[in-house]
């Protein structure tokens, strides 16, 4: 029986890369400085080491526009204030996030995925 490791990112909520499959008992592991490689020994002395990416830390897209649906504001363009929306323009951010969700889970963002749930939940 296989066994997988993943990694998920604190910034983002979301898996950092795809799921790793561990031929044996995993023994250790140890990112390396730059946090974009990960290195795997195993109990049998098998060493891997895996391509985690960048250190990407941007939030998705779909995030800030979910927090203005739900809110029904949003910050000024200068970010300094809050401006509510119209009831029109909320039922129209309201769809777009909907859509925004769903292709994202459909493209296997499992952040999108749980929020997608939760969402559809409170409309």
């Amino acid at each position: 029986m296989s066994k997988c490791l993943r990694v998920w990112s604190t910034a983002t909520g979301m898996p950092s890369a795809a799921p790793v499959v561990l031929p044996a008992e995993l023994l250790a592991l140890a990112f390396d400085p730059s946090a974009r490689h990960l290195h795997i020994i195993a109990r049998d002395g098998a060493v891997q080491t895996v391509y985690l990416g960048s250190a990407r830390l941007e939030k998705p897209r779909w995030l800030t526009a979910l927090g203005e649906a739900r809110v029904g504001a949003q910050l000024s363009r200068a970010g300094l204030d809050i401006e509510w929306l119209p009831e029109t323009e909320r039922r129209r951010a309201r769809a777009e996030v909907t859509k925004m969700l769903s292709s994202a889970a459909a493209q296997r963002d499992v952040g999108a995925a749980r929020n997608q749930d939760t969402w559809a939940l409170t409309r």
